[in-house]
């Protein structure tokens, strides 16, 4: 006999009627199962290193006291607040960054970006084991790109996102385009890639510097699905609920029957929001951005406007990539950069040739020079708000089941050295809980100050942290990604792990547990 629809309908609200509702075994708050939200990785790279005091935290919050108190007229006493609370199991510390929010976290990061601090770690004593200048691509991994590993015959290795834009555990499906590669004056990345060969040719990446070519090389012949989509058990799940309402209505129901029948009708509603929640389509195309040429190379300078349009549109471009899901990994090389000391905006290229006025000069001229130092200064402050803050306030919005883009993604800014020309301590900023894989809101101090060595100069103090390759298999694996899945000729970790070139009496690691992730923001 034809089982017709109406009566399946009759008899499957009836059968959920005939079961009593059992608080331990269908909890009120059930939801529809949902596919983990995918992870998205963005790296911003920024040039000629950071002064610990500009960059880190020099405030005294109630409970906190500077270095100096605790290390009077020691060479640890470098201005920089102290940190008291040890990172569980180990000799680092930590803080919570809203502890320094009313006055600004740094003269760099300053308030622009306490909207999200609770989605913020800011890391210090992150090392490069590699030494000497300015490098290219050490910073995601590829430690090979720089003079002193050139001069000592490293071995190139792909950067961490070209890692992930060819493993099957981030993209199990291939997207429109692996890697989105972004920059401001000059094609230069800092990735490098072998397009997912073993043992392949290592290629640097070439950044797009035009909001309109990078609109075409993303969007051109995608046309966004229609939102919202009606989920397709949806209909069945409203036609059940038809049933429960009119039984409500029966006068012969009893209070306490009618009080579980409310129960079934708030469950149902529930599993309605969550395939609604599920199905639910975040895609929007941005129009095409007008075409601006961006100067290179170097002496081409475009307007300090055309500039910071720009960098907003490409950012624009990037997010709306993300998400569509046409890639899920963006990043943005920063090599022309704006900075305001006197109310009016200038750019700046990093140029190694020394132009007056460029940024890599202000760096070389700013611990002897005032005015070369607060502009120096001062293109930092402009990469926090208007790249790094940027991309936070654009992905901060809801994707699913109360988590925004930002929750699901890893937002990373650093640099390609330290201090000076030194590689202790490279500057690390990141956002983003990379789906639930780290903890977030901490200033963590990587370094061990017990120690007895520290060399200080004009722009920090050279000491111990933490091998910089920890960092990036922190990454990794918050990614997704296993041991396995990036390890290399049964060397733990990513990328070179000795010391070479170091240009100061270096004294090591005792225990550089290269392959084990960061404490304290690792779940």
């Amino acid at each position: 006999m034809a089982l017709g629809r109406r009566m399946f309908l009759k008899s499957a609200g009836g059968a959920l009627l005939g079961i009593p509702f059992l608080a331990s075994l269908a909890p009120k708050n059930a939801r529809a199962a949902t596919a983990p939200a995918a992870k998205r990785f963005i790296a911003i790279h920024s040039y000629s290193g950071q002064f610990s005091r500009e960059w880190y935290p020099t405030t005294t919050p109630a409970g906190y006291q500077l270095r100096d108190a605790i290390y009077p007229n020691s060479s640890k006493a470098d201005g920089t607040t102290y940190l008291s609370q040890r990172v569980p199991g180990t000799r680092h510390s930590w803080a919570r960054l809203s502890d320094f929010a009313q006055a600004g976290v740094s003269n760099v990061i300053g308030t622009s970006l306490n909207a999200h601090l609770d989605k913020i770690n800011l890391l210090r004593g992150v090392d490069f084991m590699v030494g000497g200048s300015h490098s290219s691509g050490a910073y995601l991994g590829n430690y090979a790109a720089s003079a002193a590993a050139e001069a000592q015959a490293l071995p190139e290795m792909p950067t961490i996102d070209q890692v992930l834009a060819y493993s099957p555990r981030f993209y199990p499906t291939a997207p429109k385009k692996r890697s989105l590669h972004l920059g401001t004056g000059s094609p230069n990345t800092v990735s490098y890639t072998n397009y997912g060969v073993p043992g392949g040719v290592i290629e640097q990446a070439s950044a797009i510097l035009n909001p309109a070519q990078a609109w075409d090389d993303v969007f051109r012949g995608f046309s966004a699905p229609n939102t919202p989509r009606e989920h397709p058990n949806r209909s069945l799940l409203q036609a059940v609920r038809e049933d429960y309402l009119r039984v409500s209505r029966h006068p012969r129901l009893s209070a306490s029957d009618k009080q579980s029948l409310d129960r079934h009708v708030t469950f149902l509603a529930d599993v309605e929001r969550g395939l609604m929640q599920q199905n639910q389509q975040t895609c929007t195309v941005p129009p095409r951005p007008r075409n601006i040429e961006n100067g290179y190379p170097w002496g081409d300078v475009s307007h300090v406007s055309d500039l910071a349009d720009t960098v907003s549109l490409m950012i624009d471009v990037a997010v709306a990539a993300i998400r569509c899901d046409l890639t899920r990994i963006v990043t943005f090389d920063i090599q022309k950069a704006l900075f305001d000391i006197s109310g009016t905006l200038a750019a700046s290229f990093h140029n190694s040739a020394d132009v007056a006025g460029d940024w890599h000069q202000f760096a070389h001229d700013a611990a002897s020079s005032p005015d070369a130092k607060r502009r120096f200064v001062a293109i930092s402050q402009w990469i926090t708000r208007a790249v790094f803050g940027a991309f936070l306030d654009r992905l901060d919005v809801e994707e699913a089941d109360g988590k925004t883009f930002l929750d699901n993604s890893l937002v990373v800014w650093g640099n390609e050295l330290g201090y000076d020309h030194y590689s202790t301590d490279v500057q690390t900023l990141m956002a983003g809980g990379a789906g639930g894989a780290l903890n977030t809101g901490y200033y963590v101090d990587y370094i061990d100050w017990t120690q007895s060595y520290a060399n200080p100069i004009e722009w920090g103090v050279l000491t111990p942290g933490v091998p910089h390759n920890r960092w990036l298999v922190t990454m990794l694996q918050a990614m997704g990604l296993e041991a396995a899945d990036y390890e290399q000729n049964g060397q733990p970790g990513y990328g070179y792990g000795q010391i070479v070139s170091a240009p100061w009496m270096w004294p090591g690691y005792a225990n550089p547990q290269l392959g084990v992730p960061l404490p304290g923001i690792t779940v």
